[in-house]
């Protein structure tokens, strides 16, 4: 978003604080190839290293749950990646290695590339917009909605994004299966091609360990959207008085990351300066966090215990103006 693509909405901030804001912004919006095929490298490396230490017979048990535990946290990172190259803010979308890098990415983690970006695409331009579908949301639904449909529809909400199910079983299905109906062929078939050559050579225990890091990944990376949108106070509105600006700086939470952790959330934990512009690539969202100085100080912030807390919530209450757990009433 740029200032000139604004709508004529109503907003909070005056218009000089929020062209210092998208100048301040727009300087960190420049992505290194470089960079970007290091971090890409790297994170391949942690990740199958790891995942052949943790099939190893030999180390002891202790050092084998570590390594698969870091690879988990390596696919979420690999996730992270590929959103950025959906993006176009680590390689623009122009470049010939968008696709095959994305393509690549995608069949790591799992996740079919040109859909999963048309989706994304949406979520940030209607994201907390009451008005519009929530298809990128963890509480996608307002209690209103829940209420007003038929009994199955009801259950299978609550089976999806209920608290007992979204981080337990939810996040897993997604990628391992959901995302599956929506990929083109060649995506599923690397991600067949890849599994197999695996069960070839390490045999078909490789392929429970790449089952379990998928579940960490998917799960870290679902707590880790949840708590991105889903805090006490968000911004909502409806489509006359949504705000991209204001959803971007309210809307969007800077979730408090412990610092052994930093390295696997690759900058997404500023996710009001990814709302405010996607095009800068993760590795430069806390540089610009921090030079802004002040800019940023009404950003909402949460803490991992703040973020357990929210899973409880399924739903968004839009005439309290707040999340509820809801389910059959």
């Amino acid at each position: 978003m740029t200032e000139q693509q604004e709508p004529e909405r109503p907003t909070e901030f005056n218009k000089e604080f929020r062209t210092k804001v998208y100048q301040h912004v727009q300087k960190y919006a420049a992505p290194s190839l470089a960079r970007t095929v290091f971090e890409t490298l790297l994170t391949f490396l942690i990740f199958y290293s790891c995942l052949f230490v943790g099939w190893l017979d030999w180390p002891p048990l202790a050092i084998r749950i570590v390594s698969v535990l870091i690879a988990g946290l390596a696919r979420m990172r690999v996730f992270i990646i590929f959103h950025d190259v959906a993006h176009g803010s680590s390689i623009p979308l122009s470049h010939p290695l968008n696709l095959p890098v994305g393509t690549a990415l995608g069949t790591v983690c799992l996740t079919p590339y040109f859909w999963w970006q048309s989706g994304h695409n949406y979520h940030h331009r209607h994201s907390n917009n009451l008005d519009k579908k929530q298809y990128a949301q963890s509480c996608p639904w307002t209690s209103s909605q829940l209420r007003s449909v038929p009994l199955w529809q009801k259950i299978v909400y609550v089976l999806v994004f209920g608290k007992f199910t979204l981080l337990s079983l939810s996040h897993f299905l997604y990628f391992t299966i959901g995302q599956r109906f929506f990929a083109k062929w060649y995506e599923n078939a690397l991600i067949v091609a890849e599994w197999s050559a695996l069960a070839y050579f390490f045999g078909t225990r490789i392929i429970v360990l790449e089952l379990i890091t998928a579940y960490i990944g998917s799960f870290c990376g679902f707590f880790l959207f949840h708590s991105q949108h889903t805090f006490h106070n968000v911004y909502k509105r409806n489509e006359a008085d949504w705000h991209p600006f204001d959803n971007g700086l309210r809307g969007s939470s800077f979730l408090q990351v412990p610092r052994p952790l930093k390295f696997f959330t690759y900058g997404i934990e500023y996710h009001h300066v990814h709302h405010i512009n996607a095009l800068v690539p993760g590795y430069r969202l806390q540089q610009c966090h921090e030079a802004a100085g002040e800019m940023f100080d009404m950003v909402p912030r949460t803490t991992l215990s703040s973020s357990i807390e929210m899973l409880k919530y399924n739903v968004y209450n839009e005439k309290l103006q707040s999340f509820e757990e809801l389910y059959f009433d």
